[in-house]
């Protein structure tokens, strides 16, 4: 499967790119069971269209 979405952080206290992927998915607040996050490279996986980031600016969302 490829990924959807790759999160990155631009103002974050977050360790590294997978954790930031879990914070987003707090944030996002999907179902787990159709949500995932690659645990390394913070590759988010998705089955739909990305949420609008605008209002969440400490996160930038690559397409």
């Amino acid at each position: 499967m490829k990924p959807l979405w790759k999160a990155e952080a631009i103002d974050s206290d977050a360790g590294n790119d997978s954790e930031i992927a879990y914070r987003l998915a707090e944030v996002a607040g999907y179902d787990w069971l159709i949500f995932r996050v690659h645990n390394y490279t913070g590759d988010i996986f998705y089955e739909g269209d990305p949420p609008d980031w605008s209002e969440h600016p400490q996160f930038r969302v690559r397409v």
